[in-house]
């Protein structure tokens, strides 16, 4: 690792997936993503996370995209690799210090 990790979290790849699929360490200044597979865990490159931030949190919802939440923003991310849409909505004042979702 390239630093102390202060949180690791896993998700899945989908709401209705029976196992975890990504592993998410955040760091103080970056995000690392990482694909758990039954032989080996890879690093993920396309996830859509902002890998530049820290990550609060980070969920799955209920029509498959995700939801990371940053000291400066709120992330969703549709769609599957190669065609993922982000919207990103960023705090103008103050910051965020804690966050959790649900799958809706």
């Amino acid at each position: 690792m390239p630093q102390k990790p202060l949180k690791v979290m896993t998700i899945k790849g989908k709401i209705d997936d029976a196992f975890d699929k990504y592993m998410v360490v955040s760091f103080q200044n970056a995000t690392l993503v990482l694909s758990i597979g039954t032989e080996k865990v890879t690093e993920v490159k396309d996830s859509g996370l902002a890998d530049n931030e820290r990550t609060l949190h980070v969920g799955v919802l209920e029509d498959n995209s995700y939801v990371q939440v940053t000291p400066k923003s709120i992330i969703h991310i549709k769609g599957d690799a190669g065609n993922r849409k982000r919207a990103k909505w960023e705090t103008s004042h103050g910051k965020i210090i804690k966050a959790c979702s649900n799958s809706k």
